[in-house]
């Protein structure tokens, strides 16, 4: 099991996962599944195995996304800049930082790509990673004080200061800037992970020697997207 936390069980990892490919594999909302993928995740799958089942999450967020053009209207994004959209747009980090980490098929990449409302600066850095001939400008920062430290990784000009930037936002990660929308509770029995700062490390070749006694930075999928390379 990749977790060191003490209240995160195999025995309830088991048992989630089975519920899920017993009762809600068929559902659209991406949410359940993405959720089925961190708990394997969790649980210590293999990195190859969770890249060729990421592919049911990519579809579900396409299907979602068409759903919620349907009843919202053909201009609207899954993942937008709305105040309201916080936990979305958190989403849509993990998202495309399991892509960028994982080297994804171009095709799932673009379904999470064109699923987001574009222009923020962390968004753009991923797309980048993950699918460069999609990219656009950088118009706004969507969430600067959730995702402060990220941020402050794209500005710093040394290796030394986006380390030591990232180091200092894992401190505070869970228990600070993930305080709103109910993460902790959403993921309490699954795992806190901060995929977001593994993917902005692998986009930016960030040296993660720092990093690696963090218990909520998944290391394991920034060695892989540089053992892939």
């Amino acid at each position: 099991m990749r977790s060191t936390d003490p209240n995160i069980f195999g025995d309830t990892l088991n048992k989630y996962i089975a519920e899920y490919e017993q009762y809600s594999w068929h559902l659209t909302r991406y949410g359940v599944h993405l959720r089925w993928w961190i708990a394997r995740y969790t649980r210590g799958d293999s990195l190859t195995d969770l890249r060729d089942a990421f592919g049911v999450v990519t579809d579900k967020v396409a299907a979602s996304a068409r759903a919620a053009r349907v009843e919202y209207g053909q201009d609207h994004f899954l993942f937008g800049y709305q105040p309201t959209d916080l936990g979305m747009f958190r989403d849509a980090l993990v998202l495309l930082s399991i892509a960028v980490c994982l080297g994804v098929r171009p095709e799932q990449a673009r379904q999470i790509v064109d699923s987001c409302q574009r222009g923020d600066a962390l968004i753009e850095k991923l797309v980048e990673a993950a699918t460069p001939e999609v990219v656009a400008p950088v118009t706004t920062r969507a969430f600067p004080e959730e995702f402060d430290g990220l941020y402050a990784a794209l500005d710093a000009t040394t290796a030394a200061q986006r380390s030591s930037v990232i180091v200092a936002y894992l401190k505070v990660w869970l228990d600070s800037r993930m305080r709103e929308f109910g993460f902790k509770i959403s993921q309490e029995k699954i795992g806190y992970w901060c995929f977001e700062a593994a993917g902005i490390v692998a986009a930016l070749e960030i040296d993660d020697t720092s990093l690696a006694g963090d218990a909520h930075y998944p290391r394991d999928l920034v060695a892989f997207h540089r053992g892939a390379k």
